[in-house]
């Protein structure tokens, strides 16, 4: 598969988000599906294609899509709240319940850092 150029790249995540802003997740998810495809480990691709899955009542193909992450985005907590949403729109409440207690813990870690920051 060729590579997209940047401005290419820049115009279709711009265009899934405008779709994603009107509430048009089918759409959003073709294009982001599309850019998962060059870029299956890029959160500005993954998460919102998806939380536009689970809109489209497609949480297991969701949480296929954020298996991907890996590394540094594994403890983001965007990460964790999209698994929590798309696990209970699975009906899976225990693996929902388990990976909000993970976005909590990150985001309150997160607010830590920060606080302590300005110290």
């Amino acid at each position: 598969m060729k590579d997209l150029s940047p401005s290419h790249r820049e115009l279709l995540i711009q265009l899934a988000f405008i779709f994603l802003q009107q509430e048009k997740y089918e759409k959003s998810a073709m294009i982001y599906d599309l850019l998962f495809e060059w870029y299956p480990q890029d959160p500005l691709v993954v998460f919102p294609l998806a939380f536009s899955l689970i809109h489209c009542q497609q949480p297991e193909a969701a949480l296929d899509k954020l298996k991907v992450i890996r590394g540094a985005f594994e403890s983001d907590p965007t990460l964790w709240f999209l698994r929590s949403k798309a696990f209970q729109n699975a009906r899976l409440p225990a693996e929902a319940a388990k990976a909000m207690r993970m976005h909590i813990r990150l985001k309150s870690k997160a607010k830590h850092k920060e606080s302590a920051g300005w110290r």
